[in-house]
């Protein structure tokens, strides 16, 4: 849904001729994108088993470890495709396009659409992670906070800037998103960790 708004917005404020540029480029960044995302979530999913198994056990100190773990992996990973993005990303681009407008302004999206991808590499385990402590509902509700502030900027930033910031969206929603999860994960993780304590304690007795 959120790539059929996106396509309608940059059509809409680029007009003729400029939206079907703008639109072939988008469809270039979102594809560069899941190329982050795809392994980060192959990362938090599959190592949900592992927190979740210690949260069942009781071992909190295992569950702060795996966390940070998680949470490390998925940063150091976007920190090398920030790497990638500003090194060799044309040579992605020219998979689809030898146009050089085309392929410049997707070269220049995609940066930009990604520029904020060390904080998505703390939404993302953060997320997964409550999930699997068992709180669905407030992981629910940042993953959906995210979407809802990407959505908002999506319509917002073309409407009162250009079709352009458009690609905006992205970094915005990440970082804000990022910061509010981080916030409430700080703020209930402690409860979460006396929680599993208290079941490790039960179990001894």
């Amino acid at each position: 849904i959120l790539l059929i708004v996106l396509n309608t917005v940059l059509q809409r404020y680029g007009g003729p001729g400029e939206g079907d540029i703008l639109v072939t480029c988008a469809t270039i960044v979102q594809s560069y994108l899941l190329l982050i995302t795809m392994p980060m979530s192959g990362i938090t999913l599959g190592s949900q088993p592992v927190v979740s198994f210690n949260y069942g056990k009781g071992d909190a100190e295992r569950i702060k470890k795996a966390i940070l773990c998680i949470t490390g992996l998925c940063v150091t990973f976007c920190i090398l495709m920030t790497i990638v993005t500003w090194t060799v990303s044309p040579v992605y681009v020219q998979l689809f396009t030898e146009d050089p407008v085309i392929l410049s302004r997707s070269v220049t999206y995609i940066k930009r659409f990604t520029f904020m991808i060390i904080p998505l590499a703390v939404q993302y385990p953060l997320v997964d992670e409550t999930t699997a402590l068992g709180h669905v509902k407030r992981a629910l509700f940042c993953s959906a906070f995210r979407k809802l502030i990407y959505f908002s900027c999506l319509i917002l930033l073309p409407m009162l800037v250009s079709a352009e910031a458009a690609f905006l969206s992205e970094p915005a929603a990440d970082v804000i998103a990022a910061t509010m999860t981080t916030v409430l994960f700080l703020k209930t993780f402690p409860g979460i960790v006396r929680e599993t304590e208290a079941m490790e304690k039960a179990k001894e007795k």
